[in-house]
């Protein structure tokens, strides 16, 4: 943790060490499942509406729990109804494979977006970080899901994988 605020401390006269970030708008939102198959579709419409109501250029999304009990999901109508929808169209790039948990980003489609990589918790669906060029700019994108409980050790569990990565929480 030292070494993270010795490197932390940028000065006026670090000008050449400065990192640009490109102008968009970001917000977060929890979900509570996108995994809605038992209920009638205008209301599954309507959350997917409210999530993209929010209008910004990217959303992190948590708990999306994607998947049912026996492991379906519905991509066809998550990725076309994101994409086609009265507020804003979205690309959708997701780490959900569980009926819990799962994390997604929602990226404008208008945006100038390109993914360059990415690094996925396949276990248990907690994170989703994507490597990006964003109007030319490299930026790094994560969308995590912490703990239901108190946990001030939840992200040092990460350390190992997050490694390297300059990230914004």
């Amino acid at each position: 943790m030292e070494d993270f605020a010795n490197n932390a401390n940028i000065t006026a006269n670090d000008n050449a060490n400065q990192v640009s970030f490109p102008k968009i708008t970001i917000s977060a939102i929890n979900c509570n499942t996108f995994n809605m198959a038992t209920v009638a579709k205008h209301i599954r419409i309507r959350k997917f509406y409210g999530i993209s109501s929010l209008k910004t250029d990217i959303i992190f999304v948590s708990d999306i729990r994607m998947c049912n009990k026996n492991g379906f999901t519905d991509m066809k109508f998550i990725r076309e109804t994101f994409a086609v929808n009265p507020h804003c169209s979205y690309n959708i790039v997701h780490q959900s494979t569980k009926n819990c948990r799962g994390v997604c980003i929602l990226v404008k489609k208008t945006l100038n977006f390109i993914s360059t990589g990415e690094e996925r918790d396949e276990e248990t669906d907690n994170y989703l970080i994507v490597r990006a060029s964003i109007n030319n700019e490299t930026v790094i994108l994560g969308s995590i899901y912490g703990p239901s409980k108190r946990d001030d050790n939840f992200l040092c569990g990460y350390a190992p994988v997050l490694q390297g990565w300059v990230i914004f929480l």
